[in-house]
């Protein structure tokens, strides 16, 4: 029990460069609130365990996804089934992985009350004001045309739509899974560090600061803004049509959104640009480019998806994504000097040498 809260301890300090962020962010957009005076965040106890409940089922599942291909395609033991608990304890336990794991659990929660906070608050901080310009940028950019325009011709099905809704909700799934990957898989070491540094400013840069700086609904919320005319009728009504032949999960999702702005609805959170969707998914491509050429393939697939999915379920302009790609490959390349000098600090190198004695801090595999 000693030497388990001593491990715990080691792991804690290690990852005090996330803490620091968690810290930083929460400090300035207390002040930010203050200054545009909107009321005190609600960050009590009850709100984290409110993000705890989502999380921790949605962790649960993610794992057992990880686990059940891992054994069928590559150990495929006689019994799966009876095989998968102990491989779910390994996943957790083996080799002090749940030291390096949970304190990035327990960082994480913090972390998305405050963005899921700021998020809601993007129109109080300052209107949405960029729609009108965004889709004039996207036109110009496009000879012209519209992105959704371009896309229609070839994606205008019920079926296509209905699987790229759903390989866009797949997202979520795909970065829990990630996520969980790399807390509880990846040695401590630089590539680690590089991915969750990444990973926590990304969203807090931005998925709030340059989020509240360029703030608009997006294509989907066009008329509801009273932007006239609106370019997007003809694409949100086929969304509509297809949605009485084949649930298209995204209408729903818009309606509670628009609800949760205007009236105070349960679902809050409207924000267009930049697209976290699309920076999240080139982060996972850049993050998991030194693993096999399998995933590699399955990534970029993914963020083509996602991309393609973003504009033709309405969601975002293509200038969104263009804006989430520059600020992750921005931070990426950042963050590799700050996790090299971070891996090389004795309270960090204590943690990998404890759970791994015997190799060497994972280096950071790709540029």
């Amino acid at each position: 029990m000693q030497e388990s809260a001593r491990l715990f301890g080691v792991s804690f300090l290690a990852h005090a460069p996330y803490i620091l962020i968690v810290a930083v962010y929460a400090l300035i957009f207390a002040i930010a609130s203050s200054y545009a005076g909107l009321p005190a965040s609600d960050m009590t106890l009850n709100a984290f365990v409110a993000t705890a409940s989502v999380e921790l089922p949605v962790i649960a599942i993610t794992v057992l996804v990880i686990e059940f291909y891992r054994m069928v395609v590559h150990e495929r033991p006689e019994s799966p089934i009876r095989a998968l608990p102990r491989r779910l304890k390994d996943f957790f336990f083996k080799d002090g992985r749940w030291a390096v794991g949970l304190p990035l659990l327990f960082i994480l929660q913090p972390f998305i009350a405050i963005f899921a906070d700021v998020k809601a608050r993007i129109p109080g901080f300052n209107a949405f004001s960029w729609d009108q310009a965004f889709d004039e940028l996207d036109r110009v950019m496009h000879f012209g045309t519209r992105p959704w325009e371009w896309l229609q011709p070839v994606l205008g099905y019920p079926l296509i739509t209905f699987a790229l809704n759903i390989v866009y909700n797949f997202w979520f799934l795909a970065m829990w899974m990630f996520w969980v990957w790399f807390a509880w898989q990846e040695k401590p070491g630089v590539h680690r560090t590089r991915t969750f540094l990444s990973f926590m400013l990304i969203w807090a840069i931005g998925g709030s600061l340059f989020a509240i700086a360029f703030s608009s609904a997006g294509p989907c919320f066009f008329s509801r803004l009273g932007l006239t005319p609106d370019p997007y009728a003809p694409l949100m009504s086929y969304l509509h049509e297809v949605n009485r032949i084949y649930p298209v999960w995204a209408i729903d999702t818009q309606d509670a959104l628009w609800n949760g702005y205007a009236n105070g609805g349960m679902l809050q959170g409207i924000s267009a640009m930049p697209s976290m969707h699309n920076a999240t998914t080139l982060l996972i491509v850049l993050a998991c480019w030194h693993l096999s050429k399998f995933v590699r393939g399955l990534t970029i697939g993914l963020a083509v998806l996602i991309f393609i999915g973003s504009i033709h379920l309405g969601w975002h302009y293509a200038v969104d994504a263009y804006l989430a790609w520059a600020i992750t490959l921005a931070v990426w390349f950042a963050t590799k000097p700050l996790a090299v000098w971070w891996e090389s600090r004795p309270v960090a190198r204590r943690l990998a040498l404890a759970v791994a004695p015997d190799a060497e801090p994972s280096a950071t595999p790709s540029a």
